[in-house]
């Protein structure tokens, strides 16, 4: 239970960290989503909790965003004003990560541990966001389907 508490957690603060960094985002209450949206969400994920909703703004386009709770499974969904999915964030568990990504983590980081996994799907592709400890040092690493890194960046150590 602890474990899972964690990766929530460090799910939903590192989720809030790179929304702020990379767009513009302004919380609203689920009531004031476009009925597009909310019909979609409810009608793909009818046993779901939204826990949060916003508004933001990337590469010029509005898109409205809605966190939830499905079960065990937290899932952060990007929509148009249309009520199309533009992109889907899922979190996971080391054991759900497709073998060709942990592969590629464990020849690039040598003894590393995946702390926290989430899924990003949007129309072009999916890819895989990990935070793997090494030692003492955390890094974040985002890579395609095929194990390919696309990105790695040091987290800062924690006081």
């Amino acid at each position: 239970m602890k474990k899972i508490f964690v990766l929530i957690f460090s799910f939903a603060f590192v989720s809030l960290s790179v929304s702020l960094l990379f767009a513009q985002e302004k919380k609203i209450d689920k009531n004031e989503l476009p009925a597009n949206v909310l019909n979609s969400f409810k009608k793909n994920y009818q046993n779901a909790i939204i826990k949060g909703a916003s508004i933001e703004k990337e590469n010029g386009k509005i898109y409205y965003e809605i966190e939830s709770i499905d079960g065990a499974q937290r899932r952060d969904l990007l929509y148009t004003k249309a009520g199309k999915v533009a992109e889907i964030e899922e979190t996971l568990t080391a054991n759900d990560i497709p073998d060709i990504v942990k592969s590629s983590v464990m020849k690039n980081f040598p003894g590393g541990k995946i702390n926290r996994t989430e899924k990003v799907t949007n129309k072009k592709s999916i890819s895989y966001e990990l935070v793997v400890e090494q030692g003492e040092q955390k890094h974040e690493v985002v890579l395609d389907s095929k194990g390919n890194i696309q990105k790695v960046k040091k987290m800062k150590k924690e006081n």
